[in-house]
């Protein structure tokens, strides 16, 4: 079953390093997210470069391509904007006012879930053989959503079950319950006012790209992922499932359940 269950990195836009859009553009390619589709969550996921499930025909396969992974673009991006290895000490270092600073990316991750500390590190690694210096701090959901109520944070590894609107109002709007990145951007708003209010499929279709397109240039937050979700049973034992993402027993009267399957005759 498709979702809307997207897993994505929030970036902290009042942080020293993350409050640089350039910063955060070049981290667009830093997501290995075939590696964490298939191999972290196990097939499990559908990559997507921008916010919108890959399953929904909103979705512009061309559009998320120009932010695929691509390490050796991120580490141009990154010496286009100044973050160069200029100590020659093998790490990247970014110019402030009062000369270089080294990088050091605090990136949080909920330790309750292997799967995303895995995915967490598997990034953290990319960027590291790149130069970039981070790491991965795990904490308890306690500790984790005081951090980034507090934005007390670089970037973490979030995860936000969308409506089937894929409204992103709450989550990336000026005054939005759920901008925890510090989001002061009347544009957001406009863009996602104008794909929500679309009349016609064309206007609709013409509006998300330009919404998925700027919220991908910003990268206030970077999506990887939309979940899949599934229905396990014993073979022939059940048959007309007809579950959804909401409700795993929808239309349950319909079902058909055969406790006899696999019974011996004596």
């Amino acid at each position: 079953l498709p979702t809307t269950n997207m897993q994505f990195i929030g970036m902290n836009t009042l942080s020293e390093f993350t409050c640089y859009q350039s910063y955060r553009y070049a981290l667009n390619f830093a997501v290995d997210r075939a590696y964490i589709a298939n191999n972290i969550l196990n097939g499990s996921a559908a990559t997507a470069s921008i916010p919108i499930c890959p399953e929904n025909s909103l979705y512009n396969a061309d559009l998320a391509s120009r932010y695929a992974f691509d390490l050796e673009n991120c580490k141009r991006l990154f010496s286009d904007a100044g973050v160069r290895d200029y100590d020659e000490d093998g790490m990247l270092e970014y110019q402030l006012p009062g000369g270089i600073a080294e990088i050091d990316l605090d990136f949080i991750v909920c330790s309750d879930n292997t799967d995303k500390v895995k995915a967490a590190q598997k990034i953290a690694a990319d960027l590291e053989s790149i130069g970039i210096g981070i790491t991965v701090r795990q904490l308890t959901w306690v500790e984790y959503v005081y951090s980034i109520t507090n934005g007390e944070y670089d970037m973490f590894y979030g995860e936000i079950k969308l409506p089937a609107d894929f409204n992103l109002t709450d989550l990336m709007t000026t005054n939005g319950v759920k901008n925890f990145f510090g989001i002061n951007d009347p544009n957001y708003y406009e863009y996602i006012h104008s794909f929500l209010s679309a009349q016609t499929d064309e206007e609709r279709y013409v509006a998300c790209d330009y919404m998925c397109q700027y919220i991908a240039d910003g990268a206030v937050i970077v999506p990887i992922c939309f979940e899949k979700q599934q229905v396990l049973t014993h073979r022939d034992v059940v048959s007309g499932i007809e579950a959804t993402q909401y409700n795993v027993f929808y239309n349950l009267k319909n079902w058909t359940i055969n406790m006899k399957v696999g019974e011996r005759e004596d």
